[in-house]
């Protein structure tokens, strides 16, 4: 996982993989899990640049393609005993 500023961690070691979504937008023609890593406590915004908006975007969950979005937030999270220093996203 590769750190930014030791508050969110991508996986940038692999080559994902990226078969057909099934959605009709061919925008949006193929998809790619990725992990996602966020410092306990931190506010963290994704954002996908104006120029590649018309090929990449994020979608959170399983909620089908109206959560398609090129703008994410993700709010902090409070620590606990349970979650001390990272909150992991799978991708999955």
């Amino acid at each position: 996982m590769q750190s930014v500023f030791d508050v969110v961690a991508l996986d940038t070691n692999r080559t994902l993989q990226a078969p057909t979504s099934g959605l009709t937008d061919p925008r949006y023609a193929y998809f790619a899990k990725s992990p996602l890593e966020i410092r306990v406590g931190q506010f963290v915004e994704l954002i996908v640049p104006l120029a590649w908006s018309r090929h990449v975007a994020f979608s959170w969950g399983n909620s089908g393609p109206q959560s398609i979005t090129t703008h994410l937030l993700v709010t902090g999270c409070p620590y606990t005993t349970e979650h001390k220093d990272w909150l992991v996203y799978p991708g999955a």
